[in-house]
């Protein structure tokens, strides 16, 4: 867990990470402040490397710059050779099999993104993605199966949304005959779940 704000609406650079303890007990361990107060961000493990992208900068603007955390030397630093490639906040990520998806978020001036972007493990440069059919942000994310990315309600800049709708990854279509959620939500969480 890094960055985020407080009930005060105050920017923090903190990190913590989330341990199993024994018997699946979390815990949160504290590790070294980001270099940067960051909210808004999005993160995922790279080859075992914590790794935090975009975000905002104390409530400012979108940010492109990565951040990754080296256990070793107990240090969060910047990351030479990645970078998004436009700064965006609020915006949802998933870790696929072979690619890293950043999909929506917000510019600077409040208005949600239409587009996505990703990473190929075996690259270093983001890429451009396919545009999801809706522009959000505050959205949630999450993979089913290694070739689907769900992606459900957020915000456009106006109106909260109720929409679901499925990337497949293999043709980079999405499919947006999926049924909307029960009613519009901002700020959720989403998750596959074995039935």
């Amino acid at each position: 867990m890094v960055g985020g704000s407080n009930d005060n609406g105050v920017t923090t650079d903190l990190a913590e990470l989330v341990a199993l303890l024994p018997y699946g007990d979390p815990g949160c361990v504290q590790i070294p402040s980001l270099p940067v107060r960051l909210e808004g961000a999005v993160g995922v493990n790279i080859d075992g490397v914590p790794t935090v992208c975009g975000g905002r900068i104390a409530g400012s603007k979108g940010i492109t710059e990565c951040y990754q955390y080296d256990v070793a030397l107990n240090a969060w630093a910047e990351a030479e050779n990645l970078e998004l490639m436009e700064g965006r906040g609020y915006a949802d990520a998933v870790h696929g099999s072979a690619a890293w998806f950043v999909i929506g978020g917000d510019d600077n001036i409040g208005l949600s993104k239409y587009n996505s972007e990703y990473l190929e493990f075996e690259n270093e440069n983001f890429e451009e993605g396919v545009e999801p059919a809706y522009p959000r942000f505050l959205h949630c994310a999450a993979m089913i199966g290694d070739d689907e990315v769900f992606l459900a309600g957020g915000f456009d800049g106006n109106d909260q949304s109720d929409l679901a709708m499925r990337l497949n990854i293999s043709s980079m279509m999405w499919n947006t005959t999926v049924r909307p959620l029960s009613e519009p939500r901002v700020g959720l969480s989403c998750g596959p779940v074995k039935r």
